[in-house]
């Protein structure tokens, strides 16, 4: 994984973190702020892996094809 996918993972958790573009409603526990971030985490991070994969790809000019492939088994 190439460090610009880190930072893009990172800057992605914290955009989805409560309170900054998802805001629960007053009085959640934070269990239930805890699950809700690492659902909505989780399902963005599966739809957007792949495209992001490969714009930072040709972005930082290596072409990872075997990992394309195999990713695109999955």
């Amino acid at each position: 994984m190439s460090i610009l996918m880190i930072v893009v993972m990172a800057l992605l958790f914290a955009a989805l973190s409560p309170g900054v573009l998802i805001w629960l409603p007053f009085g959640a526990s934070r269990r239930v702020a805890a699950l809700v971030h690492g659902l909505v985490f989780a399902v963005v991070w599966h739809f957007l892996h792949r495209p992001i994969a490969r714009l930072l790809s040709s972005v930082e000019g290596f072409h990872h094809d075997d990992d394309m492939k195999k990713m695109d088994k999955k």
